[in-house]
């Protein structure tokens, strides 16, 4: 044997006590380590329920604003804590884009909008800006929209012009629905039928539905006077007047068709011809005959 194999001791063997320590404090560690492990567990557990709840109450809380009709308030509020810290330059207004003119005057809707370039984009409330757009009579409808960092996109959808309404010795351009548009550059528009009466306008479309179904007919039509809020007088290019029935008007209005069709009735020497009653057309002649009246 080598001197330095002899040299070498034996390997002491641990006592039975060691053992137990390094035994226990192994268990010891193994539990520490699972509880840490079941109280991230439990952690991650409530952290779920915590941004569940937490996104729950933001979406009951969006509804509430929005059934209360809180919605332009609560934007309001955040718009004005928006104003107190200065914008950056990224997110000013750079460009005003406006699509879907082609009536409306476009300085108009620049002017109403206001002087809007240069200002925080955030801070603008789109609600205000749609609401002065409306008064214009031209706009309909408007959409205002912020396009980050720096537009504002408009789009008008304008009224349809409709009819030239005569009341009080002034004219006036309206829509279907009796919406005045404007009293401003009217001869352009002097192909459209003329209403006359205080309460024309909500009823005029109505009637210019009927009328339309005989096209060369309305096209004679000069004006039609309301009468009473509750029926309608036609007058024709050649001075003929036609007095509608209150009721059943397309029926009288077809029949009034064939009349001129088949005896060209309204060509005749005739001043008025009366169509209020549905069996009965009274007929009023013109300057030549004027003292007779015929039942027809």
């Amino acid at each position: 044997m080598s001197s330095l194999a002899r040299r070498t001791l034996p390997r002491a063997s641990r006592p039975d006590s060691q053992r137990k320590i390094d035994t226990a404090m192994a268990a010891a560690q193994h539990e520490a380590k699972r509880k840490a492990l079941a109280w991230r567990r439990r952690a991650n557990a409530l952290r779920q329920v915590f941004l569940l709840s937490l996104f729950s109450a933001a979406l009951f809380g969006a509804w509430w604003v929005h059934e209360e009709g809180h919605t332009e308030q609560f934007l309001r509020v955040g718009e004005n804590l928006w104003i107190e810290v200065p914008a950056p330059k990224t997110l000013r207004v750079a460009q005003v884009r406006i699509d879907g003119l082609v009536n409306a005057d476009r300085e108009l809707v620049t002017r109403q909008l206001g002087a809007l370039e240069g200002r925080a984009i955030l801070s603008l409330s789109l609600g205000e800006l749609r609401d002065k757009l409306l008064m214009i009579g031209w706009v309909q409808e408007a959409t205002v929209k912020r396009s980050l960092p720096g537009v504002i996109e408009v789009r008008i959808v304008e009224r349809e012009p409709y009819a030239i309404w005569q009341h009080e010795g002034a004219l006036r351009l309206i829509d279907s629905g009796g919406v005045e548009i404007t009293r401003e550059g009217l001869g352009s528009y002097d192909h459209l039928p003329l209403v006359v009466g205080a309460d024309a306008p909500s009823a005029a479309g109505r009637l210019i539905d009927v009328l339309r179904t005989e096209p060369a007919l309305i096209s004679r039509v000069h004006a039609m006077v309301h009468v009473g809020a509750r029926r309608w007088d036609l007058k024709f290019n050649n001075g003929v007047e036609v007095m509608l029935p209150e009721q059943e008007v397309a029926a009288a209005w077809a029949r009034l068709a064939e009349l001129d069709q088949v005896h060209a009735i309204l060509s005749r020497d005739i001043a008025v011809l009366d169509m209020r009653l549905p069996d009965r057309l009274t007929i009023r002649p013109g300057a030549a005959n004027k003292n007779s009246v015929q039942n027809i």
